[in-house]
């Protein structure tokens, strides 16, 4: 797939979740950033396309959707491994995903039900991570393979 061919198809599943969340009554997202890396099982393209991170006392909700043309399962409730960290950019502190304790060995990822890419190439998510310190005001998206992502805003 070229360049140009993948950049439609993100602009296409971004428009869709736009859409879907308007039909829905919510507040319509917009993209803040985003990361493409390879899954750490899957030899496959996967973009990870912020909506936002917001913090709170009780907690920090990162928003995000997913796109990629060769892979459906990206990422699973049972391996919190695979969910995006938030990165403080000022101090480098990592926060990873908060998963609960099933009773069992694996644990599972706090947030959204199993994050599959839909038949329209698109599945809102969100995750649950610890309240982020007031000094914190970006964040960078860890995930994957990826080296690196843009700052993100944090919302309070």
């Amino acid at each position: 797939m070229s360049s140009a061919e993948v950049a439609f198809h993100e602009l296409v599943a971004a428009q869709q979740v736009m859409g879907k969340l308007k039909d829905a009554g919510g507040p319509v997202s917009k993209e803040v950033a985003k990361v493409s890396f390879q899954p750490p099982r899957y030899k496959v393209a996967v973009t990870l396309h912020v909506a936002s991170v917001k913090t709170g006392v009780t907690g920090t909700v990162l928003t995000f959707w997913l796109t990629s043309s060769g892979i459906d399962h990206a990422m699973a409730v049972a391996n919190p491994e695979d969910f995006p960290s938030l990165v403080d950019t000022a101090g480098g502190v990592k926060y990873s995903v908060d998963s609960l304790s099933t009773g069992k060995d694996t644990p599972l990822v706090a947030g959204s039900e199993e994050p599959e890419i839909g038949p329209d190439g698109v599945y809102l998510m969100q995750a649950a991570y610890p309240p982020l310190p007031d000094s914190v005001k970006k964040v960078k998206i860890s995930v994957g393979s990826a080296k690196t992502s843009p700052d993100v805003p944090v919302t309070r």
